[in-house]
């Protein structure tokens, strides 16, 4: 029977085995996760949404819509309250926070819940918002109603039989309609299925809140914030002079500015001044108000009927002087059931209950019936208009003219306004409801901006009409000729660069009246995280020289290496100082390893592994460039000293290398690249100190010898070819 010798110990000897199972990692989420943790706070921040600043506040909208009630008490309970705007900037800014088409609350309410209603169906209401508050008790002093609001609606159904069945009656509470801004006074409704109603909330901090880094920071009912919002955290900065601490950092939620860029809130620090002049812009703004030396006169006619009716309607309109009237229109119609206005001095018939004339209808309200079929609608409907009709009067008596329909008990109503130069109520007849008033036309002006930082060396917003021809718009930028151009000047910003003293291209940010930055950058959790990370062990190789059956006649590898792997930096974690890749960290339980990082420490300490290089398996991306935040070494280990020694040397004499960091080439030796190494520059003088103790030098490098030349014999006699 052949001796396999030598050959047979590689096949069988414990210096060779198979390439092991993949190294398993925590997964990303996993990883984020235990980085991100936030302590529990009285503010719960899964309440909300993203927090943004404006002027000096901070402010939210809610993630649930509630009653106004509630939305008062949670906010009070968060240390905020109620967001009230004071100004067009603000409420503009307002608006934004919460999607279009929704409604959502404001500090602003009727405290007295007063009585004044707006019976449905009926004309004749009240627009009055004297009756409304802030939460703080000070009166309004910004208004953007919409049209016809406050109207403290109370609807039929509220009260039956005398009976109240909503509560409180009427409207009381405000809420804000995006995209528009606007106002309106809102209560509950019986038969409503928003009933009682519910919005989302606009909450305004004074303070920055503790979900925005202001304190202790909130999250969900698990301690943790959601990994795919805003954020920063306090080991990881772009900053190049930043030493991260030993230990998890802290992570917060970024802020936005009121130009809705991202800044994170904590350690902020005063920016650093430069001058320079750039570029500005311009933003359209209120001007003022025109008078134009003319008289306003508002006629408007109306009248209820308590019965079945389809008929035309008609009043007088007396003009002593139709020269004098420079415009005359119809900018109001209203009516219960149905009301078809005509122009001036039409003639109209009613023939089977629908007007005969339809060339001259001017508009019909709340719309044209199919088939011209006017029936019961339950409802006043009414629209604003701006018809000119003054070509259809003359000196001396005229007839306004409409068709109205109301089934059961109803009513219309019909506005015209005239404006003219010296003309008053008394021009239009006696016993009128007329009002008259001077005739104003608003304008507006272009401020001049410029970006944070900088102040405009002209202010623009100059605009002083004295006419209405100064007003007339040329050149389409929607204001007069006479006022201040639309495009600032060139380099019309002069100023005070801010640049950040951490990171020259992080924006300042206007924070308690002061330009500052952090020294960490904000970044969108998972989304912004690249795992650069590669497998372990693709690159390894398997020894399957030794068969099942006794025989050695497949692929041996000689001194076979495994790809090894341990986590020795994590700017989130604050691990640092070799990490998990220092064996005395790993053997002092300093830091938390994984087990495969606890074994390979112990082939470490054990000289059985060879370093091949450290590479980034984590980065974060920032806009235009990516850092990294996490690094790991790679090492080939192997189950000897002998096999890393014979590996280290032998491998350069062949011109075999390692591979790269991130891919590892640990494959040992074939038995034709062992036999072409040169024993003779093999220093085993490591691996037999280990094996004998203390010896002589000489001794040891003759044994050396002694131990090459056993191995090459074994090598050849196993290699040779069998004779027959």
């Amino acid at each position: 029977m052949k001796s396999y010798n030598l050959l047979s110990f590689f096949c069988k000897n414990t210096l060779i085995k198979r390439s092991s199972p993949k190294m398993d990692f925590l997964k990303l989420a996993a990883i984020l996760s235990a980085s991100f943790t936030f302590s529990q706070a009285a503010i719960q921040c899964s309440d909300y949404n993203d927090f943004k600043q404006f002027n000096g506040h901070y402010y939210t909208a809610t993630v649930q819509k509630m009653t106004f009630e509630d939305a008062r008490k949670l906010a009070e309970d968060s240390g905020g309250y109620l967001a009230i705007p004071d100004s067009k900037a603000e409420n503009d800014f307002l608006s934004s926070l919460f999607r279009g088409g929704q409604y959502a609350w404001i500090g602003i309410h009727d405290p007295n819940y007063t009585s004044n209603y707006c019976v449905e169906g009926n004309s004749g209401c009240i627009y009055d918002d004297s009756r409304f508050r802030t939460l703080k008790g000070s009166s309004l002093s910004y208004k953007n109603w919409a049209q016809t609001q406050p109207d403290n609606l109370l609807k039929k159904y509220d009260i039956v039989d005398g009976k109240e069945r909503v509560s409180p009656l009427g409207e009381h509470w405000v809420a804000m309609a995006s995209p528009s801004g606007q106002w309106s006074d809102q209560g509950n409704h019986f038969g409503d299925t928003n009933n009682p109603v519910k919005n989302y909330a606009l909450l305004e901090f004074d303070k920055i809140p503790d979900c925005a880094g202001g304190g202790s920071s909130g999250g969900d009912n698990n301690g943790n914030t959601a990994t795919d919002t805003m954020q920063c955290n306090t080991n990881f900065s772009d900053d190049p002079n930043f030493e991260p601490t030993n230990g998890q950092g802290k992570s917060i939620a970024c802020l936005q500015n009121s130009q809705q860029k991202y800044f994170c809130p904590a350690q902020l620090t005063q920016c650093v001044s430069s001058n320079d002049a750039v570029d500005g812009g311009s933003e359209k703004i209120e001007g003022g108000v025109l008078k134009t030396g003319k008289t306003k006169v508002r006629l408007t006619f109306s009248k209820s009927i308590g019965y079945n009716v389809w008929q035309v309607v008609t009043n007088d309109i007396y003009i002593t002087d139709i020269n004098a009237i420079d415009s005359f229109k119809l900018v109001y119609a209203g009516a219960d059931d149905w009301v078809v206005p005509f122009a001036p001095n039409s003639t109209v018939a009613v023939i089977g209950g629908k007007p005969n004339n339809t060339k001259d209808a001017l508009d019909y309200i709340p719309y044209r019936p199919s088939n011209d079929s006017y029936g019961e609608l339950s409802r006043f409907s009414g629209k604003n208009l701006n018809i000119e009709l003054k070509q259809y009067l003359h000196t001396g008596i005229n007839k306004s003219v409409a068709f109205f329909a109301t089934v059961g008990s109803g009513g219309w109503q019909l506005t015209y306004e005239a404006v003219g130069k010296d003309i008053s109520c008394s021009n239009f007849g006696r016993n009128l409801n007329c009002t008259e008033e001077s005739e104003t036309i608003p304008f507006s002006a272009y401020k001049y901006t410029c970006p944070a930082g900088y102040q405009p060396k002209e202010e623009g917003g100059v605009c002083s009409p004295q006419s209405v021809d100064d007003l007339i718009d040329t050149n389409g930028d929607g204001i007069g000729d006479s006022c201040n151009s639309s495009v600032a000047p060139a380099k019309n910003c002069l100023g005070v660069t801010k640049t950040c003293p951490f990171n020259s291209s992080r924006e300042c940010v206007l924070v308690d009246n002061k330009y500052q930055c952090s020294p960490f950058p904000c970044y969108k959790g998972v989304s912004d995280v690249e795992d650069t990370d590669t497998p372990v062990g693709v690159n390894d190789a398997n020894n399957n020289g030794w068969n099942d059956d006794g025989t050695c006649s497949g692929q041996i590898i000689i001194f076979n290496g495994q790809d090894n792997r341990c986590k020795n930096w994590d700017m989130f974690g604050g691990l640092i100082g070799g990490g998990c890749c220092d064996k005395d960290n790993v053997f002092l339980g300093l830091v938390a390893c994984k087990e495969e990082e606890k074994k390979l420490a112990k082939l470490n300490d054990a000289g059985k592994c060879h370093e091949v290089g450290t590479y980034c398996s984590k980065k974060i991306s920032l806009g235009f460039t990516k850092i990294c935040v996490e690094k790991k070494k790679s090492f080939c280990c192997f189950n000897s000293k002998l096999g890393r020694i014979f590996n280290e040397q032998g491998r350069p004499q062949l011109g075999k290398g390692w591979g790269s960091a991130e891919g590892p080439q640990c494959r040992g030796f074939t038995p034709e690249e062992f036999q072409k190494l040169d024993f003779s520059e093999i220093d085993l003088s490591e691996f037999i100190a280990d094996i004998v103790g203390s010896f002589d030098t000489g001794k040891i490098q003759a044994d050396s010898v002694k131990i090459q030349e056993k191995i090459q014999n074994n090598i050849e006699n196993a290699t040779k070819k069998p004779t027959n």
